[in-house]
């Protein structure tokens, strides 16, 4: 049960809108770091948290940022935060692209576990931000 809730909440964000991701037109041959992602990811579930969503939407890849919060209240927000402190990137790509780059977001807490997927996208300017949560 609390697999089945922990993957509604790592899919549910900012999907509300369905996959359809614009293509960027950049032809950088390498996708961020590791630790690139990782910041990303942290930040934008830091500022989620403390109820920041101005801040949170820097994270979100500009195509997206309006789908934040979507259907969600800001408390529903704070309590997937808190659900994603249990969360972290494996630090191989599934999938990378000059466009895209996928990482498994793994979860477990009090024995249970989940799994899912989250994409960074570089935009406009450069940054690489969340395409996919």
């Amino acid at each position: 049960m609390r697999e089945n809730r922990l993957r509604m909440v790592i899919g549910g964000v900012l999907l509300v809108s369905g996959l359809e991701i614009a293509r960027a037109q950049f032809s950088s041959p390498a996708g961020p770091s590791f630790e690139e992602a990782q910041a990303v990811w942290k930040g934008f579930w830091t500022a989620v948290i403390v109820g920041d969503l101005k801040d949170a939407r820097k994270y979100v890849h500009s195509q997206r940022q309006h789908l934040l919060p979507g259907r969600h209240t800001p408390e529903e927000l704070r309590e997937m935060a808190s659900q994603m402190a249990h969360c972290r990137l494996d630090t191989n790509p599934l999938s990378e692209s000059v466009e895209e780059v996928i990482y498994r977001v793994m979860c477990e807490h009090r024995g249970e576990k989940a799994e899912s997927q989250v994409g960074l996208r570089r935009d406009v300017d450069g940054a690489w931000r969340l395409s996919l949560l």
